[in-house]
Parts: structure tokens; C-alpha cells; sequence
């Protein structure tokens, strides 16, 4: 099989038609193309919506739906969905996306033109055409007090920490893709292994790049391939943005912990609390005098500490059922 696209659906079954449906023109007119659409224990008429679409637009050729058991969260239920075939590649879709025509070629095309590049993400695009970030760089702890300041004078003096000031144009290292939309190479994928299941949701993508970068694989963007992310689909919350925000949910500061102390260590970890809080503070100055909202979550300040003593434990989330 050359390509296996896996869209993972947690009650979002009419997302999920309108991103098969983006596809079917170019589906029909390459050799090689599966869908898997695996549905992550959504314990609604999902799987009755999404298999009715498929019987009645006859689509069964090339997509199939497929039940996971339990909710495991993102990294387990893309992890089943490319554990059913073998693939030269793999592309993981959000249940929230819709793919452009030809995104799809596009997106080999590019993986040809760079062999050493493990993964390949499209150009995404925001619901009102302009584009979305895609690629970024590797936090790191310096770059919590980057984002705990939210400050123009930091972001310059910093600028090697800011998560988004990125050069998406060529193939390049200590970078990571959003797995919104994004292409592994099944070469990849054998030798690195799968995604990390300790992560419930949010992080598991910049791990996945660490792990790309460690194994000596390069990723590689592929601008005339894309992709539409409407955004939200199935998750409570967002990973970047500005203005005030409500309070994050649980599991993503589950995940953030995990992601230091995995790659950084405990130390690393809290220093990278420190220097969140130390850049809270010195933007408390700029809210002081300009009168400006907080960019930060509700309770942020606290929430970064949830798991700082045990951050590598599975997270609490798989207990309740939470859903991706």
C-alpha cells in the first residue's frame, strides 16, 4: 500500500463525512490509497452516521471504519488506526480538516523530492483562507518564560525560543509539524516507533519530532499541498494563541509535564515553571500600565504544576473516559 490515511473520530461523525468527502475526487484517481477511519470509543451514533455515509456514497472501495475498545487518547488511536496496514506512508488527518484538491499527490511528491525527510506537513489553512502556523520549534524551558511574558522585548531577545518564529520553506532539524494533517514516512514510522500512549492529547506531536530528529530524519514542508483546519473539533482547548483564555483542561498540562521531564528532566521541568512564572510576572507590568488582558490561561499559573512531582505517570485522564 503506498499511502494510508488515518482520521480518528471522537463524535464528530459529520466532520468526519465532510473531510472523506474533501477527498474522494483524488482518492478515486490514485493507486495505493486506503482510508482508516477509527473511531475512539465515542459511545454515540457515530459509527451509524460515518458507516451510513459510506454505504450510501459508496465509498467502500478505498475507506473502512474501524472501533477502538477504549478511548486511549490521540497518540493510542492513531497508533491502532496504522497498525491495521502496512504503508509506505502514513497520513494522519484531524476529523476536522478538509482536504484540498491534489493536497494529497502534493504530499508525496514532496516526501520524493526528500528522502531523508521522516515527515511532511502541508500548507494549513484557517477557515478564512489565511494561513495557519504549522511548523515550530522545539520547546524548550527557556521558552516557557518566552511564553509566560508575551513581551516584544523578550520574543528579540529570545528569538531562537519562540515556538512560531519559524522558516518552513526547506527540510530542517529541531523543528516539529502539527499532526493536524501531517505525512509519515513508514520508514519512519518502523525505526522510530509508535507515538508515545502517555500522552493523552496536546504534546504528543513535538515529542513524535524529538524522537523523528533523534532517529536522524529530517521533516520537510510541502506548501502547494492544503489543508483546511476548522479547529476544535473534538478537543477542549487549544495549544497556542493570545488573549485571555479559559482555564486549560487537565491533560493538556498532564502532557506538558511529560514533555519536559522526558526530554529535559525533573530539573528541566521545573526550571521551565520558573521561567513561565518569571515572564508572568514581567508581563504583569504591561497589564498594569496598558490595561491590557492576561494572554494566559485562567489558573495558569497554578495548572503548570499539576504532575511536577510525578510527571511520567500514565495520565488520569484514561480513568474517566475524557474523549480526543
Amino acid at each position: 500500500m503506498q499511502l494510508l490515511v488515518v482520521i480518528l473520530n471522537y463524535r464528530t461523525p459529520e466532520l468526519v463525512i465532510d473531510c472523506l468527502s474533501s477527498m474522494v475526487d483524488e482518492v478515486l484517481f490514485m493507486d495505493g490509497v486506503h482510508v482508516v477511519v477509527l473511531d475512539n470509543a465515542s459511545g454515540d451514533q457515530s459509527c451509524q452516521k460515518i458507516q451510513s455515509a459510506i454505504e450510501e456514497h459508496e465509498w467502500s472501495t478505498w475507506c473502512e471504519l474501524r472501533e477502538a475498545k477504549v478511548n486511549g487518547g490521540f497518540s493510542a488511536g492513531n497508533n491502532r488506526g496504522m497498525e491495521f496496514y502496512e504503508a509506505s506512508f502514513y497520513l494522519l488527518l484531524n476529523s476536522d480538516t478538509i482536504v484540498h484538491p491534489g493536497a494529497l499527490s502534493e504530499l508525496l511528491k514532496r516526501a520524493d523530492e526528500c528522502p531523508h525527510a521522516g515527515m511532511v506537513g502541508p500548507k494549513i489553512l484557517q477557515p478564512d483562507g489565511s494561513v495557519d502556523d504549522s511548523v515550530f520549534r522545539m520547546p524548550r524551558p527557556l521558552s516557557e518564560l518566552v511564553r509566560g511574558a508575551h513581551l516584544s522585548v523578550i520574543d528579540r531577545m529570545f528569538r531562537q525560543h519562540v515556538i512560531t518564529d519559524t522558516d518552513s520553506s526547506m527540510p530542517t532539524r529541531g523543528m516539529w509539524l502539527s499532526f493536524a494533517a501531517v505525512l509519515l514516512r513508514g520508514e519512519t514510522f518502523k525505526q522510530v516507533g509508535p507515538m508515545d500512549e502517555g500522552f493523552f492529547m496536546y504534546f504528543e506531536d513535538i515529542d513524535y519530532g524529538h524522537r523523528v530528529e533523534a532517529a536522524e530524519w529530517e521533516i520537510a514542508y510541502a506548501e502547494r499541498s492544503q489543508v483546511t483546519h476548522l479547529g476544535g473539533g473534538s478537543s477542549a482547548d487549544g495549544q497556542a494563541g493570545g488573549g485571555s483564555r479559559p482555564r486549560g483542561p487537565r491533560y493538556f498540562y498532564e502532557a506538558r509535564a511529560r514533555y519536559f521531564c522526558k526530554h529535559y528532566g525533573i530539573a528541566g521541568l521545573w526550571c521551565a515553571n520558573i521561567l513561565w512564572t518569571l515572564g508572568k510576572g514581567l508581563s504583569l507590568i504591561r497589564q498594569v500600565t496598558s490595561g491590557r488582558p492576561s494572554h494566559c490561561r485562567c489558573s495558569e499559573a497554578r495548572d503548570i504544576w499539576i504532575r511536577s512531582l510525578r510527571p511520567l505517570r500514565p495520565p488520569s485522564i484514561h480513568s474517566k473516559g475524557r474523549a480526543t
